[in-house]
């Protein structure tokens, strides 16, 4: 657990430190000035990704279970979203679900949505009973210009079902959208 909350906070420090909008800078004088970040070539605006995971699915069947995940992710923020994201999984005569939100940031951009990506999420899982579950990826998000979503992530998974951490590698597809506010 302690390494849970500690990778939360290193989480957290990082998204915060790249969520900066200002630069301050020190002129001739010693008095400081505030000046802003360069603009960036206006793009098509998507505020809204939709992810399905593709690995889990194909996964799962390999194994012989059926599992599907997939997300909706609503950017409040340029930089920042706030994705909802359901598993279902059921097999060899067990059934389970998950309802995770959290937080996903996309800190270092070289194109709208597009470049080094964080995420922790926590939820809560029912599988043989319920429990809580947390999750933190950093990988790279790419957004095309026509809204394709390709999103390859490694990260960490603790559970109070199975109560112990583990690796997890995710690669996840779909499309960005505009919706209107």
């Amino acid at each position: 657990m302690k390494k849970t909350l500690l990778l939360l906070f290193i989480s957290f420090l990082c998204m915060g430190v790249f969520a900066q909008e200002e630069v301050i800078r020190g002129d001739t004088t010693n008095n400081a000035t505030v000046v802003g970040l360069p603009l960036v070539k206006e793009q098509t605006q998507f505020n809204c990704l939709v992810k399905f995971k593709p690995l889990s699915t194909v996964l799962g069947a390999v194994f012989g279970v059926f599992n599907l995940e997939m997300a909706v992710v609503p950017y409040v923020a340029p930089k920042i979203g706030i994705p909802v994201e359901v598993q279902i999984a059921a097999g060899y005569g067990a059934f389970g679900i998950a309802l995770l939100s959290g937080i996903e940031a996309v800190p270092l951009t070289h194109r709208e949505k597009s470049g080094l990506f964080l995420d922790l999420l926590a939820g809560v899982v029912s599988a043989n009973g319920f429990g809580f579950c947390t999750t933190a990826h950093a990988g790279y998000q790419w957004v095309s210009k026509k809204g394709f979503v390709l999103n390859p992530a490694i990260g960490i998974r603790y559970d109070t079902i199975i109560n112990k951490p583990g690796l997890q590698i995710k690669i996840d597809i779909g499309f960005a959208r505009k919706i209107k506010q």
